[in-house]
Order: C-alpha cells, then sequence, then structure tokens
C-alpha cells in the first residue's frame, strides 16, 4: 500500500515506480512532489513505530535517499530550502540542488501549525514568491461537551472540559463514546449519563473516530496500536 505511482500529464495507464518495504517496516509513502527538473521526487516515509522521514526518490536509478528524519510533508522552494512540518511547527533548511544535500542546520519558521499526527500531513503551502499561507492549529484543551436543542440553544454537560473530539451517542441515548486527547496519547472514553461516570476503553496508540453497534454493547474505533490504521471493536464496558 501506499507506494509511488507515475502518470502522463495527457493521460494513460499509471506506472507502478515502487513500493514499500514492509519486512522493513515500512508502512505507506505519500506526499510526493518533484523536485525542479523533475528527475528526482521528495516524499514522506511513514513507517511501523508511527515515524516519518523525508526521503528522495530517482526516477533514473530507483533509488532513495533519507534526507531529513522525524519530518514530513517536505518541498522545496526556489530560495533554495526544504520547508517541512515537524510535530506542529514548519521548518526550513537549506538543500543543495545540484548535490541533492542538507547543507545547514533547520531553521523553525513556524509554530502552531495543523497537522495531522496520524497521517504527516501539514497544512501549509509556499507560493513562488516565498509566500507562506497556514492552517493554525486549533486549540483542543478546553472543549465542552454540549447539548444542542433545534432551536440552537445549548446546555454544557456535567464534564470537566478537555480536549475533546468525534462525540458518539449511543443508540439508548444514555451514554457517550468520545476520543480525549492528553498530550501524546489520544484515546476513546465512555460516559455514563445517568451515573455522571466515565470509564477509559483504550489504553495504547492513538484512538479515534468511536461508533456504537447497534446493540450499544460495543464501540468500534480507529487505531494505530500495530503501527498502520486499523478498525477495532471493544466492550463500551472496558
Amino acid at each position: 500500500m501506499g507506494g509511488l505511482w507515475r502518470v502522463s500529464g495527457a493521460g494513460g495507464e499509471p506506472e507502478l515506480l515502487t513500493t514499500p518495504d514492509e519486512e522493513n517496516g515500512e508502512l505507506d509513502w505519500h506526499s510526493p512532489r518533484f523536485l525542479p527538473g523533475g528527475e528526482e521526487v521528495l516524499f514522506t516515509l511513514h513507517d511501523q513505530n508511527r515515524e516519518f522521514h523525508i526521503e528522495i526518490f530517482s526516477l533514473a536509478t530507483r533509488e532513495r535517499t533519507v534526507l531529513i528524519e522525524g519530518a514530513f510533508d517536505g518541498r522545496y522552494v526556489p530560495t533554495g530550502h526544504i520547508v517541512y512540518g515537524r510535530e506542529n511547527s514548519v521548518l526550513a533548511v537549506p538543500f543543495d540542488l545540484a548535490r541533492l544535500e542538507i547543507t545547514g542546520p533547520s531553521v523553525l519558521m513556524l509554530q502552531n501549525v495543523y497537522n495531522s499526527a496520524i497521517n504527516g500531513a501539514a497544512a501549509f503551502s509556499v507560493g513562488g514568491d516565498g509566500t507562506l499561507v497556514y492552517v493554525p492549529a486549533p486549540s483542543l484543551n478546553g472543549r465542552a461537551l454540549v447539548w444542542v436543542s433545534r432551536d440552537g440553544s445549548e446546555e454544557p454537560l456535567s464534564l470537566e472540559p478537555q480536549a475533546f473530539s468525534d462525540p458518539r451517542l449511543s443508540p439508548r441515548g444514555d451514554r457517550i463514546a468520545v476520543a480525549v486527547t492528553d498530550g501524546d496519547n489520544q484515546d476513546i472514553w465512555v460516559y455514563d449519563l445517568n451515573s455522571d461516570s466515565r470509564r477509559r476503553v483504550t489504553f495504547e496508540g492513538r484512538n479515534l473516530r468511536p461508533v456504537w453497534s447497534p446493540d450499544g454493547t460495543r464501540v468500534a474505533f480507529g487505531s494505530n496500536r500495530a503501527g498502520k490504521s486499523d478498525i477495532y471493536s471493544k466492550s463500551a464496558d472496558g
């Protein structure tokens, strides 16, 4: 999954260039971008340790070179730099296009830029004149769960604000499954509205987007606990 393909701008059959080495823990490659000249491609490698690296792939030799470790979503800009994402920051590093080498230390450009820690993609773009645009990272802390009536009025639940996301009401309407982010962890919790209690359902990996089973006894969710993202199901009682 997640290999590099090439297709003519005029259309035609796509050509598979290379695929991830699953035996060595590679999950997928994404965010390919041509370097000037069109002979090399920058791309992001995602491995089973949930880490990202920016590499260069040569169309002529089919060889790969690791360029920046612990980074994602790199792109070359006319100033002679590679601009890339790392955690919630955007950095730039000088790059020799002829030798395909980094020539100096990275410099921090921006912080608090929206990104996907699961997919390794950062929400920014750089124009030909060097202008950089980006989407600020939303603040997760302090989110509240509220009931909203059809007339738009709101009634907050008696839960302390946290980094909530993806709330799902159970079929009987008496429990809420929700993802809660705490630092590097993201877990599924179930809140019982009758007893005003909560129960943690997941304990490993990053877990998100819970969905209730029709009978309300189980919760399905996405998780990268085994490296790549898969769908899991667990009892709503933990």
